[in-house]
């Protein structure tokens, strides 16, 4: 082998070394929930952590909490559930629990206060995340009440709305928060009383529960503390005596609720 032919063969060793090399990068990618894109090889990963290398960040550390996406590159992933090949360029990809940080959403939730006095609260919830862990909304439902006492014995039907603001203590998977509604709440008179409402505040702590799904459930605990004003008039006997009594009050009640949000 002459001097021309050995450099020839030892460029063309080198050359396919390094291209081989260069294939073998596998491109998994790392979404944040900050938007921020990370593009590179993931060499270990456990239920918490990912030890991720990229030629710009080199060899990090990344807590799954921050991740919004996980995209692994078919050629190094390796599941139970899918096992490609080393040709195999497809990409396959695990959507992670996370929040939704940002736009609009629709939320619905029931609850149901137990004891001597039992009434049902149903609302609905337009609104918007005006940052990542603020929102923002209005909120209306029928709320009913069931008042006791020595003259009387009734369900109250309030309709009320009003303004809604909520706000997320942790910025983890299972989000605590606290939120309040303050509004007014609507009461028609019947045939026996002559009835209406008033101002309405409502506060309220939670928790928010991650999802890979495009909805979310939430579990909470709410203190109604509604306006409620009166009079009623009732016959007592077949004589014609009847009994008149007015009240003005606020009803406070603990109701616990479930609800799903979009």
């Amino acid at each position: 082998m002459d001097r021309t032919s050995f450099l020839l063969f030892i460029f063309l060793f080198l050359f396919g070394s390094v291209f081989s090399q260069k294939n073998r990068i596998n491109k998994d990618i790392l979404e944040h929930k900050d938007g921020s894109v990370y593009i590179g090889t993931i060499i270990e990963e456990s239920d918490w952590l990912v030890l991720f290398w990229s030629e710009v960040t080199d060899t990090i550390e990344v807590n799954k909490l921050h991740l919004a996406r996980i995209t692994r590159d078919a050629s190094s992933y390796n599941a139970k559930n899918a096992k490609p090949t080393l040709n195999t360029r497809k990409l396959v990809t695990f959507k992670e629990r996370s929040h939704k940080k940002a736009g609009y959403f629709v939320t619905f939730d029931i609850g149901v206060v137990t004891g001597q006095e039992v009434h049902w609260h149903s609302n609905l919830t337009l609104g918007k995340r005006v940052s990542p862990r603020f929102s923002v909304g209005v909120q209306g439902g029928k709320e009913n009440t069931k008042v006791i006492n020595n003259f009387d014995w009734r369900t109250d039907g309030f309709w009320v709305i009003g303004a809604y603001g909520r706000y997320y203590l942790l910025d983890t998977n299972i989000r605590p928060y606290v939120s309040g509604r303050i509004g007014y709440g609507f009461l028609n008179s019947d045939f026996f009383r002559n009835k209406k409402g008033g101002l309405g505040f409502v506060p309220s702590i939670g928790i928010h529960f991650s999802s890979r799904n495009n909805f979310r459930i939430l579990v909470s605990v709410h203190q109604s503390i509604q306006k409620s004003s009166g009079s009623s008039t009732f016959n007592i006997d077949n004589f014609g005596n009847s009994l008149s009594y007015s009240y003005d009050t606020w009803l406070n009640r603990t109701v616990f609720k479930v609800g799903i949000e979009f």
